[in-house]
């Protein structure tokens, strides 16, 4: 079972299944591919051969190569937000993920205390690997800044 509800920063708060189905073009199957519901603007941009204007869906990734099959991952990193704390964020970055408070969106104090884990080994998000790894934690805290100040995720 996936840690945390709607709203929270955990992955039970934001991951669900994506399907799709287009015979002929979709191989059927299952994909580890990381994509988000805003990829879907570049997709269908791509999908209808129109180029996105660089102020137009500044987060939105075409996740096409994905939907066909392709093995490269389309996305590497993923800035999730919670509904109960604005600008508390989480970032994947490919199989690990950081939250910048492990309480937010469990209608306590955001306490900022970052928790890290490795979905790939945790995807319950039980064991907070931060204390034991703090250059990790650095290195995501640095990129989620980054891409914070850059106020997009599409390069």
């Amino acid at each position: 079972a996936l840690r945390g509800f709607k709203g929270s920063l955990f992955e039970g708060g934001h991951r669900v299944p994506f399907i799709a189905r287009w015979p002929g073009r979709v191989p059927p199957g299952i994909s580890d591919q990381l994509i988000c519901h805003v990829d879907l603007f570049a997709t269908f941009a791509a999908l209808l051969g129109r180029t996105l204007a660089d102020d137009e869906a500044e987060d939105s990734i075409n996740a096409l190569p994905a939907l066909l099959g392709k093995p490269e991952p389309v996305r590497e990193r993923l800035v999730h937000h919670s509904g109960g704390y604005p600008g508390v964020l989480a970032l994947r970055d490919g199989t690990w993920k950081l939250l910048q408070s492990a309480q937010a969106g469990y209608g306590g104090k955001a306490d900022r205390e970052p928790m890290l884990v490795n979905l790939a080994d945790d995807p319950a998000e039980a064991h907070n690997l931060a204390p034991q790894m703090p250059e990790k934690v650095r290195e995501m805290v640095k990129q989620l800044g980054a891409l914070r100040e850059r106020g997009r995720s599409r390069p």
